[in-house]
């Protein structure tokens, strides 16, 4: 990937800065990157919510649940295998709720910081990766409901930020970063709602971050709550290097940062190929 380099960064109040959503096909996109000799202000919002790995589609056609072939498709994750109509877990990406024998059930939670929740008998993704994101990974998506075209989709994960500046400070009342899974979508009737996509990764080194309180955020998506509720997506996982004040949810993984040397980066895999 190209990474724009900079002196100073202002993100003002007003502005959102986002990116495209991951494609599994061109093994691109769904990351937010830049870097900056000064200072970086975040007075707006850097969002990656729901760019990472796709959540499963439901099963299409008529609703029934009475049948195998209405079961939902698994959530995508990191081993670039297609989700199948499986409540099974896709290693990181959530199981798709069953239809069958006599009841629908909804999409599992897709997993990354920890494991997805599950539900009914869908089995939530797994996790994956590192608390030091020496590799960086989008969240994996959820899986879609069990009964047919009623039935909700799961959701994507979030995607990645990753931020290196001098400085980098995020305005305590309007600024935020965040890399949340999407929410499940909702069922009608008696169809299965989706799951949560898990959320991404935020990577941010500095000499000084200043976070504030909870400003920065991978938060796990929501699960699909008409009819039968999918499971919630897991966290995701947040790492920053330097002088660091202030909390983020889930909890960093933090380390002091060298100014000298040589920094390798560790953005290697989004997904089966490289970036």
């Amino acid at each position: 990937i190209r990474v724009p380099n900079y002196t100073t960064v202002t993100i003002d109040a007003s502005v959102t800065l986002t990116a495209s959503a991951y494609s599994a096909v061109a093994d691109t996109s769904g990351i937010i990157v830049f870097k900056a000799t000064g200072a970086v202000a975040v007075n707006g919002t850097i969002n990656a919510d729901a760019l990472g790995y796709a959540g499963g589609a439901n099963a299409g056609g008529s609703s029934a649940c009475t049948n195998t072939i209405k079961t939902g498709y698994q959530g995508s994750t990191y081993t670039g295998t297609a989700g199948a109509k499986s409540s099974a877990a896709n290693a990181g990406g959530g199981g798709g709720g069953s239809s069958a024998p006599t009841v629908c059930t909804g999409g599992a939670g897709g997993g990354y910081g920890a494991a997805g929740s599950s539900s009914g008998g869908a089995t939530g993704g797994e996790s994956y990766g590192n608390t030091t994101l020496s590799t960086i990974f989008p969240g994996s998506g959820a899986g879609a409901g069990g009964g047919g075209g009623s039935a909700g989709a799961g959701a994507a994960g979030g995607g990645i930020v990753f931020v290196t500046a001098d400085t980098l400070t995020v305005n305590a009342s309007t600024g935020a970063i965040t890399a949340a899974g999407g929410a499940g979508v909702n069922s009608s009737g008696a169809n299965g709602s989706g799951g949560g996509g898990a959320g991404g990764s935020v990577y941010i080194v500095g000499n000084t971050l200043t976070l504030n309180t909870t400003r920065v955020t991978a938060a796990g998506g929501a699960a699909g709550t008409s009819g039968p509720d999918g499971g919630a997506g897991a966290v995701g996982r947040i790492y920053a290097e330097g002088a660091v004040s202030g909390t983020t949810s889930p909890a960093a993984t933090t380390a002091t940062y060298y100014s000298s040397g040589t920094y390798t980066s560790p953005v290697e895999a989004v997904g089966s190929g490289t970036q």
